[in-house]
């Protein structure tokens, strides 16, 4: 196909050629590149929209969860506000988990006095009015055994007073008299008898007055146990104590509360248990939502969802008498992650900020929060929350997209790189075809100029011998010489190509046999010598008596040695010798042809058993030569199982070596 492109093209230079096959390439591979371009672009965009589109469906999972709450929460709220608030068993159980726990959250019933459900989610009540209205006026007796106590400070005749009051008051009554008689003893310094009547009232259910009797027995019994060694260690349990007062177990107004709270903490180790900082923590969140609860005020809120302080308000206008209160701390840590669970289990993380811009939840602190959040507000709570949903690993949650990405990626530039190395291969081997083809040309010019010289030499010598043109006997010779010389160089041509197309077709055969290599060597260098255009240049040859053995086809090696020799004399102008060495060492015999020519430059050195090669400079177009002879010679040695090397500096001569392994067969045999 080059053939006949370049017929068909001979105006068009090697450039252009090489131009047109880049072209014909790199215009198509430009086109794939540009389309796998695009599609890799538009696969970064498939990705980015495809992300979008699952953080969009996370955030709406996330929004439906808070809203259902919400909803839920309110659907309590239009129970309780009818005026009795739901049994506990039928209250869904996302609230019922913070109606559960101490301080997490209640239900406040909003009226002139606020009521909180359940009751001992406050440490003390909030409705203090009915609590003073079911308060008992003491009796007479007791009225008048007090007024001695109090106002005449007669201890003595108080305590008669009290005991004989006491026998007069029905069964149960009288605990609210023996509660006055044992604080009476206490001052008269009775300790004793004291202690024995607050032992007797630690299970009392009577109130004295708003106070209920066993919890002034209990604390009083600690308080003296810090005075006197009467009372017992099982007498005062203070960390028991301070535990009834936290879970609320009595009906008590806050200054009440606080009083009896802090005296109990006062009398605990300082030491605490694990179990006394838990209660610590349970009264505080209890008090917190019972103050809470108490600044509620009965008008609706600005808001569906609104906060104070660490609680969540939550209101509905469809029963504005009641309010739920919230732990911040429940929702954070309870509520929030089963509610969001699915969500983040997906890998995103979820936000809750409140209308000021807090940050209510986060069910991933730690994490950077990325640049595809997407924020929801809630519309049923008529208030700026906002939920944002983030995935914490883009890279893990695109996974699929990015291998579909990264596998495009590798196909274009493994497209590319085709491209790239086709280019450069297709140009290396136009580049190659058209070197041999020049090469060829070359050689077909110098086969061409090879044949017509000896040819038109032996015409015209023959015709005029034939003519008789040539009366001179020593003329006559002289011509028969030249013709034979003409011939011969004739013959080694034609053998030369021979040789060459067999080895092209693999039909090239070596009848290889013994060979005394000094004789042999010595024969060829005298042919050699022998040749009429050898005659002007002396070969010296340095060839030991006693070389070992070859086994070798003696015609092929010959002819291999002749054109080194020939060679060595056509490009040595102006020398008057050439020399042939030999040498053997270790069962290894070298041959060396050694000129002090015109020499090689490294290029040409490398390139020297090419076939078609002849070196450059302006000796070589003065020089016939078809570019086969160092291509025969390497061809036939290394058939031989040998190899040559050339060893040549420019200006300054050139050495060939033929190193052959030697036979230990008799060449004589």
């Amino acid at each position: 196909m080059l053939d006949g492109l370049m017929r068909r093209g001979r105006r068009l230079s090697g450039r252009d050629l090489q131009v047109l096959f880049t072209l014909s390439i790199l215009l198509p591979g430009v086109l794939l590149a540009v389309v796998g371009v695009r599609a890799w672009m538009q696969e970064r965009r498939f990705a980015a929209q495809t992300l979008r589109e699952r953080v969009d469906r996370a955030a709406d999972v996330a929004l439906r969860a808070f809203e259902q709450d919400v909803r839920i929460w309110q659907g309590l709220l239009l129970q309780a506000g009818r005026g009795t608030p739901p049994p506990l068993e039928s209250v869904d159980l996302s609230v019922r988990a913070a109606l559960d726990e101490p301080g997490a959250g209640a239900v406040v019933l909003l009226g002139l006095t606020p009521v909180i459900w359940p009751e001992n989610q406050s440490p003390y009540t909030l409705d203090q009015t009915n609590l003073l209205t079911a308060a008992t006026a003491p009796s007479a007796a007791l009225a008048a055994a007090e007024l001695v106590e109090v106002q005449a400070q007669d201890h003595e005749r108080a305590i008669a007073l009290y005991q004989h009051a006491i026998r007069g008051l029905p069964l149960d009554a009288r605990a609210t008299g023996s509660l006055r008689l044992a604080r009476t003893l206490r001052k008269a310094g009775r300790e004793a008898e004291a202690i024995a009547i607050y032992r007797s009232l630690t299970s009392s259910a009577e109130r004295m007055g708003v106070l209920p009797v066993d919890l002034v027995a209990r604390h009083e019994l600690c308080v003296l146990a810090t005075a006197t060694r009467a009372v017992g260690d099982g007498d005062c349990r203070a960390p028991d104590l301070y535990r009834d007062l936290a879970a609320g177990r009595w009906r008590l107004t806050k200054a009440r509360y606080l009083f009896y709270s802090e005296s109990v903490q006062g009398l605990l180790s300082t030491t605490e248990s694990a179990a006394v900082s838990q209660w610590r923590a349970i009264e505080a969140r209890k008090v917190a939502l019972a103050d809470i609860a108490a600044s509620l005020g009965r008008e609706a809120g600005a808001a569906d969802l609104e906060t104070k302080g660490s609680s969540l308000i939550v209101r509905t206008t469809a029963a504005p008498g009641a309010a739920l209160v919230l732990s911040r701390g429940w929702l954070s840590t309870s509520r929030w992650p089963e509610a969001f669970r699915s969500v983040v289990s997906d890998g995103y993380r979820v936000d809750i900020h409140a209308p000021g811009g807090e940050t209510w939840f986060d069910s991933a602190p730690s994490a950077s929060a990325g640049d595809a959040a997407v924020s929801r507000r809630p519309e049923m709570t008529g208030a700026a929350w906002r939920l944002r949903v983030m995935p914490l690993d883009p890279a893990a949650l695109m996974a699929d997209v990015n291998r579909r990405r990264s596998l495009t990626l590798v196909m274009l530039l493994l497209l590319v790189g085709l491209l790239a190395s086709g280019t450069y291969l297709t140009t290396r081997v136009v580049r190659r075809e058209m070197e041999v083809a020049r090469l060829q040309a070359d050689f077909v010019s110098a086969v061409s100029h090879e044949f017509r010289s000896p040819l038109t030499g032996i015409r015209q010598l023959g015709e005029m011998l034939l003519r008789g043109r040539v009366p001179d006997e020593d003329r006559r010779q002289e011509y028969y010489e030249r013709i034979t010389r003409e011939s011969d160089r004739l013959s080694r041509l034609v053998e030369n190509l021979l040789d060459v197309a067999q080895i092209d077709a693999g039909r090239r055969q070596y009848r290889f046999g013994p060979v005394d290599t000094s004789a042999w060597l010595r024969s060829v260098v005298d042919e050699a010598r022998a040749n009429p255009s050898h005659r002007q240049t002396t070969i010296e040859a340095s060839i030991p008596d006693a070389l070992p053995p070859l086994r070798a086809d003696r015609e092929a090696l010959g002819t291999a040695l002749h054109n080194l020799l020939d060679n060595a004399i056509k490009y040595s102008p102006g020398a008057d010798a050439v020399w042939c060495e030999a040498e053997a060492r270790a069962d290894a015999i070298t041959i060396r042809v050694r000129d002090r020519g015109v020499g090689m430059s490294d290029n040409d050195r490398r390139v020297a058993f090419d076939r078609f090669r002849r070196g450059a400079g302006p000796i070589t177009e003065h020089v016939k030569g078809t570019g086969l002879g160092l291509s025969l010679v390497n061809h036939i040695v290394r058939a031989h199982g040998g190899r040559v090397e050339c060893d040549s500096r420019l200006g300054e001569g050139t050495t060939f070596s033929i190193h052959l392994s030697a036979s230990q067969a008799d060449p004589g045999a």
